[in-house]
């Protein structure tokens, strides 16, 4: 066994685990939710404390929206005009998959 390669799969799921749970832990989520937390904990702490596990689950729905409306803020309203080199390029990418396929019949 070559050395250290488990443990660098290991590390490396680990990482994208970690870099998938970023997307639920919006700072200005758990922020706004910890001060409804305390508001309630201090207007009525039965209801609070039941409320803390609701305000939880919640976290990340609401982080994803955020994420969501921030990724559609950076899109413009107008698409982007055709690129007369892409158009070129697809064109000669078709007439090349045109001459494998006649190929490959042969």
């Amino acid at each position: 066994m070559m050395g250290g390669t488990r443990n660098d799969d290991v590390y490396g799921k680990m990482a994208a685990e970690t870099q998938m749970l970023k997307c639920c832990f919006d700072k200005r989520v758990w922020a706004g939710l910890g001060v409804l937390a305390a508001v309630l904990l201090l207007a009525d702490p039965r209801l609070g404390w039941t409320a803390l596990p609701v305000l939880a689950g919640l976290a990340c729905p609401l982080s994803m929206l955020f994420m969501m409306r921030g990724m559609a803020r950076g899109r413009t309203g107008a698409p982007e005009p055709p690129d007369p080199g892409r158009a070129a390029e697809i064109a000669r990418l078709r007439r090349e998959i045109e001459q494998l396929k006649e190929n490959v019949r042969r």
